[in-house]
């Protein structure tokens, strides 16, 4: 993200089209994971739901194992 940030500015900075050029296509398929990620997400919501919650319990499990 860093980079991204930096070749945008810079590409301004220089007003070369080709680094802007760059820096917009970077940010469009950013934004493309950004959405693929959260449809994926919403589609699979009881499974995440379900996985963080066992997830927790064993953490929570070990926890109390350490503390005996």
């Amino acid at each position: 993200m860093m980079f991204v940030g930096f070749l945008g500015c810079y590409g301004a900075i220089q007003e070369s089209q080709c680094l802007l050029g760059t820096f917009f296509t970077c940010l469009v398929i950013l934004f493309a994971c950004e959405v693929a990620a959260g449809i994926w997400g919403f589609v699979n919501k009881d499974q995440i739901a379900k996985d963080v919650k066992q997830f927790y319990d064993q953490a929570l499990q070990q926890a109390v194992v350490d503390d005996d």
